[in-house]
C-alpha cells in the first residue's frame, strides 16, 4: 500500500499552498479533506431530508450524517490511488491510518492576517448571493449559518482579533501533538513527503 500523510493546520496556515506544490509532482495523490467536506454539505442542505435535521436544531445529527458520508468518499479515493496520498485538512475525518502526521508551524499574526483577508475575500465575492440568502424571510438561523458555512466558506467570524487567534492555534497545538503530529513548516513537510516518492 501506497503512504499515506495526514497534513493539519489552521485555516491560513498554508494547507492548500503546500498541496499545489505536491500535486504539481504528478507522482502524488493531494486530497484536501475540506472540499471534500463543503461539497458533501452542500450537497445535503439541499436534500430536504437533511435540511429539515438542519433546520429543526438537530444540527448534531446532520453533521454526523454528513460526516459519515464524507468518510465513505474519503474512503473511496484513497484506496483508488496506486500513488501517495497526502490528505490535507482536519484530523476529525480522518478515515485511515497515515503513515505521517504532520501539523504546519504557523505564526499567529500571518494566519490572523490570512484568516480575516480570506473571510473578507468570500463576503466581497459572494455579497449579492449572501444579500439574496439573507433576504429570504422563511430561512431559519441554522440553515443560514451551515450554508454561509459550507457554501460560502466564511469558517470564522469576522473579524478575528488576534488573541483569539493565538489561543486556538495554542490549543489546537497541544491536542495535534497528543495524537502524535509532528510540528514542522511547510517546507520540511515537503521534504518529508518528498522522502516517500
Amino acid at each position: 500500500m501506497a503512504a499515506i500523510f495526514h497534513v493539519t493546520g489552521s485555516s491560513g496556515s498554508g494547507k492548500t499552498t503546500l498541496g499545489h506544490r505536491l500535486s504539481a509532482l504528478k507522482l502524488i495523490t493531494v486530497i484536501d479533506i475540506d472540499d471534500v467536506d463543503d461539497k458533501v454539505a452542500c450537497r445535503l442542505l439541499n436534500d430536504r431530508k437533511y435540511t429539515s435535521l438542519a433546520t429543526r436544531g438537530d444540527e448534531a445529527r446532520f453533521l454526523k450524517e454528513k460526516d459519515k458520508l464524507v468518510g465513505r468518499i474519503l474512503a473511496e479515493m484513497v484506496n483508488r490511488t496506486g500513488w501517495p496520498v497526502v490528505l490535507l485538512g482536519h484530523p476529525e475525518l480522518m478515515v485511515c491510518t497515515p503513515t505521517a502526521k504532520f501539523m504546519i508551524k504557523s505564526d499567529p499574526v500571518e494566519v490572523n492576517r490570512r484568516i480575516n483577508l480570506r473571510t473578507l475575500d468570500s463576503i466581497c465575492h459572494n455579497a449579492a448571493r449572501i444579500r439574496t440568502l439573507l433576504s429570504k424571510r422563511r430561512i431559519s438561523s441554522r440553515r443560514l449559518g451551515l450554508i454561509l458555512l459550507f457554501k460560502y466558506k466564511i469558517r470564522l467570524g469576522f473579524y478575528e482579533h488576534i488573541n483569539d487567534t493565538e489561543r486556538r492555534l495554542k490549543r489546537d497545538l497541544e491536542e495535534r501533538r497528543k495524537l502524535g503530529y509532528k510540528v514542522r513548516t511547510t517546507d520540511e513537510i515537503y521534504a518529508e513527503i518528498m522522502k516517500h516518492v
